[in-house]
């Protein structure tokens, strides 16, 4: 992916905005950060509120879904949020074009929309689009769309279900007995497949597309929390700086080769918003943004120190400048007394990993210090 991105320069399309959607969302589920992807921000097209609606409403669902599940910091969330609620349909449903509300649209939009209901008319314009959901629902469970029932349109609703916090066995999706799960795994095959018609043949699309839904389902059964809410629970910022080696007395300390490696205003990570999971700590967060960054760093399990010391970040080891010098971490100002890899995290927390050539005195450690 690294090399597609350099290879376009990060564009992915000049008109087709969905393609930046469909990248971040993979690359975010899979722990990267898109704002650095060979040094582009892929989250940054989407700031072009009329290049992403110009697609019609998938492109504003999109593009909110995209933003949300990394969390990633935009002021445009409120225009694609008011767009799709101007595309509501009279019965409370969606569509691509049209007045008959289509289930897989609504579905999507139901999808975005989650997570915005503390907003009144949001809320409101939900209650609508899921009552209008259930009365689409077939007698066997299932949804027609484009005049073809089939398995795609299942998983749609499926998703936009365990988005909404509604189980597979809430009464206004079970008809006849049938859930929309009921009628989704009705399209597997033999060898796990399924088909996008009923006695249909192998399709790749589908496939794909139950899986996210059963996907979704797993991670709603697990911790409540629907598929696209990856990274929009909890988050913390997290900030790298080694600027005391500015500082000409510990400058001169350093190796000609390691005064290359110290950025010019000593900032090697501004303070960036990261998402992190119930249980994670500060180690946790920073093994994965280094990794996601391609930065080297160093680890050990120090019997002194506990787990997860840090020997070096971006080759700026400890004793590089002297006998005091090395790695420190502070959360919310505060130098814990416990190891990076034993400190779980809470939702806003502020981590500060800094270079100190004096243990600690002179990043603010006072305890360290005296």
């Amino acid at each position: 992916m690294t090399q597609a991105v350099k290879a376009c320069g990060g564009v992915l399309s000049k008109t087709m905005y969905t393609k930046y959607d469909a990248v971040i969302l993979g690359l975010t589920a899979a722990g990267y950060d898109a704002k650095n992807v060979a040094g582009y921000d892929l989250t940054k097209p989407l700031s072009d509120y009329d290049g992403a609606v110009a697609q019609g409403l998938n492109g504003a669902v999109y593009a909110l879904l995209a933003l949300d599940c990394g969390n990633y910091p935009n002021d445009i969330r409120d225009q694609y949020v008011d767009y799709i609620l101007s595309r509501q349909l009279k019965d409370g449903g969606f569509a691509f074009s049209g007045d008959n509300a289509d289930p897989d649209i609504t579905a999507m939009a139901l999808q975005a929309l989650a997570q915005y209901r503390s907003r009144a008319d949001v809320s409101a314009a939900v209650d609508r689009a899921v009552n209008c959901l259930s009365k689409l629902q077939q007698d066997d469970g299932g949804y027609a769309s484009w005049g073809a029932v089939n398995s795609e349109s299942c998983a749609q609703v499926l998703i936009a279900m365990c988005q909404l916090g509604i189980g597979t066995d809430d009464a206004r999706f079970i008809k006849n007995g049938h859930s929309v799960l009921d009628k989704l795994l009705s399209y597997q095959l033999g060898d796990g497949t399924f088909a996008h018609l009923e006695n249909g043949g192998s399709d790749a699309s589908a496939t794909i597309q139950a899986l996210t839904g059963l996907t979704a389902l797993l991670k709603f059964q697990k911790d409540g929390k629907g598929i696209f809410t990856i990274g929009t629970g909890d988050t913390c910022s997290l900030t790298i700086r080694c600027d005391t080696l500015l500082d000409s007395s510990n400058k001169d300390k350093l190796s000609a080769a390691k005064q290359t490696l110290v950025p010019k205003d000593g900032i090697i990570l501004s303070e960036e918003r990261v998402p992190f999971e119930e249980g994670q700590t500060v180690f946790d967060v920073l093994k994965k943004e280094l990794q996601s960054r391609n930065m080297q760093f160093e680890f050990e399990d120090n019997a002194l120190s506990g787990p997860g010391y840090m020997d070096g970040i971006c080759n700026l080891y400890e004793f590089d400048c002297g006998d005091l010098s090395g790695w420190m971490y502070s959360v919310n100002g505060t130098f814990p007394s416990v190891s990076c890899a034993q400190y779980k995290l809470s939702a806003g927390d502020k981590i500060v990993w800094a270079y100190s050539c004096n243990l600690g005195a002179d990043i603010g450690d006072t305890y360290m210090g005296s």
